[in-house]
């Protein structure tokens, strides 16, 4: 088991002489160290740290504001992308309903028209990837935060599978 940080040592680290001067800005790093404190450390400095719970919620509002602005933004993005995509297309078929076309530059058309659309198919498959990973961090700051003042608390973040987990029963 690793060694556990004493109150002195996690409010050097902080660089704070005591747990009422902890500034929305290391908040984060003070969760960080949650689970490194010892358990008593760790209960006293939650104590002490005016609205904590709080100021946990107030990160959590901010990064799901950005997150959606973030999200809005690529919306726009992938509609502006797919609108282009439509007007060549459009401008394509107009093009292949032409009678003096060749039957090989109809294929040229219908071929740059499956270019078109193998992009806008690439393009949706990059935006599920980026939902996804933008959804995935979320998931991730909010378990961490969770843990780490579960971890604090002495609460137990154990995961049951449902079956025995008693070994003393075999």
């Amino acid at each position: 088991m690793s060694r556990q940080l004493s109150e002195k040592q996690v409010l050097e680290m902080l660089g704070i002489p005591d747990f009422r001067h902890l500034s929305k800005d290391r908040i984060m790093s003070f969760t960080s160290a949650l689970p490194q404190m010892e358990p008593q450390v760790a209960i006293a400095a939650l104590q002490q740290v005016p609205h904590f719970a709080d100021t946990l919620l107030e990160i959590m509002r901010i990064y799901k504001e950005t997150v959606s602005q973030t999200l809005a933004e690529d919306q726009e993005n992938v509609q502006s992308f797919n609108a282009s995509c439509d007007m060549v297309l459009g401008l394509l078929e107009t093009l292949s309903q032409n009678d003096d076309l060749s039957f090989e530059q109809k294929n040229e058309l219908i071929d740059r028209m499956m270019a078109v659309l193998k992009m806008k198919s690439d393009k949706d498959t990059e935006t599920k990837r980026f939902k996804f990973a933008v959804i995935g961090a979320v998931a991730v700051l909010g378990c961490f935060l969770t843990g780490a003042v579960l971890a604090a608390l002495g609460g137990s973040s154990q995961i049951s599978t449902g079956e025995d987990d008693d070994p003393s029963e075999e």
